[in-house]
């Protein structure tokens, strides 16, 4: 009787090892996948700060003349 508690405490065990081993490969899984998102994040921000300067360099360039008027309605 008592080498059977063993035996189904050691399957067990090897189980609950088993399930560790597969868990530790996911999360690697998910930590290589987060810094590649990560990067792509940046580059993503480095892009909008790109298109954010050179919006505001062109607002800053127009002169009134290429301002757009609208007539009077009067």
């Amino acid at each position: 009787m008592e080498v059977e508690n063993v035996l189904l405490a050691l399957e067990e065990r090897d189980k609950w090892v088993e399930r560790r081993k597969k868990l530790q490969k996911k999360l690697a899984k998910i930590r290589e996948r987060k810094a590649s998102v990560l990067k792509e994040l940046e580059e993503v921000k480095r892009q909008v700060a790109r298109y954010d300067g050179m919006v505001t360099s062109l607002k800053d360039s127009k002169s009134p003349k290429d301002t757009p008027t609208v007539p009077s309605l009067r």
